[in-house]
């Protein structure tokens, strides 16, 4: 008897493992979309050794969250939160920007007349240094190459101790919040210049000015193969001088005003690698000027030159030359 009982046991135990097995789900194996396969290789193709401004986007697709959807796409393990649509639109947009770059206006190289006399920085630009001064005229939106936009008038001059800059801007509809230092300045409508004493170094000075005189100055170090950048808002220009002038009523969308100027110096002593060094004709600096630009909530940001990507896009700012 009590061998027949352990028989049956083992036979139901047999018999349960079988059903058990049976009612388990058989997974089937992971076959990943060769379209998005064949994405990551032009992707893997346009973001090698770029040497042209597609550069900052090349680096976008560097970022960790795009690497996520890669191995997501090769091994359907681990999906990242979002929208896979919205992904890969977006991939596409940029891998388009990235061919832009192979063919994109080359920076450019500025001689920057050395002033005189210093202007007085009082926002009224009508000093004798600003008439001799580099001056451009021509405004292109970011990603553009065709001209367009608000009047828009950017100008650079130098003395043996300062940069100068000046911008002097159309505007119907000023506007701007009074915010603190190192606020999001750049939300408003604001000048702003990039200035970089050598590229072999990738560190710069962003400087924006709003209409109302609120400042956002920040030290800025680029990586390599890195979108982006290293920013410390904690650290101020040393020794730099703003004044602005508003023709027109500030944050009054109901009438319609003139435009503003901003007038900007900056030590050269302030400039990365200048601390120990003074400056001279013929040496060169890397630079952009950009516009940001709000109308009626509609936010646009301009350049006084054709930029791709945006003002942190080193790999298409222009060179300027301290000239006579």
């Amino acid at each position: 008897m009590k061998v027949t009982a352990v028989i049956l046991s083992l036979c139901l135990a047999f018999l349960c493992s079988c059903q058990s097995s049976q009612s388990k789900k058989v997974e089937a194996p992971f076959e990943p979309n060769l379209e998005l396969l064949e994405l990551i290789k032009k992707v893997e193709a346009a973001i090698t050794d770029v040497k042209h401004p597609g550069r900052e986007y090349a680096n976008r697709l560097r970022g960790d969250s795009y690497k996520m959807w890669f191995k997501y796409w090769q091994t359907g393990k681990s999906k990242p939160n979002g929208s896979q649509g919205y992904i890969v639109r977006d991939i596409k947009k940029i891998l388009v920007h990235i061919e832009a770059g192979k063919t994109w206006p080359k920076a450019g190289s500025y001689k920057i007349p050395k002033a005189q006399k210093a202007p007085v920085i009082d926002g009224k630009l009508d000093d004798p240094a600003w008439k001799n001064a580099a001056t451009w005229t021509e405004i292109y939106r970011f990603n553009k190459t065709e001209k367009g936009g608000p009047k828009s008038t950017w100008k650079l001059t130098w003395d043996d101790t300062h940069l100068y800059i000046a911008f002097d801007f159309a505007d119907t509809d000023i506007s701007a919040e009074k915010r603190k230092r190192d606020g999001h300045i750049y939300n408003d409508d604001c000048a702003e210049i990039m200035i970089m004493p050598d590229f072999k170094f990738r560190t710069y000075w962003e400087i924006v000015i709003a209409p109302n005189g609120s400042v956002y100055d920040s030290i800025q170090c680029k990586d390599v193969d890195k979108w982006g950048m290293n920013t410390d808002p904690k650290q101020n220009v040393p020794g730099m001088k703003h004044a602005q002038v508003i023709n027109g009523t500030i944050n009054k969308p109901d009438d319609v005003d003139t435009g503003y100027t901003v007038e900007i110096s900056v030590p050269f002593s302030s400039l990365p690698g200048y601390s120990r060094a003074k400056p001279a004709i013929g040496q060169k600096l890397h630079f952009i000027m950009v516009r940001l630009d709000r109308n009626q909530g509609k936010f646009t940001p301009y350049a006084f030159r054709p930029l791709l990507s945006w003002g942190h896009n080193i790999w298409n700012h222009a060179e300027m030359i301290l000239a006579k």
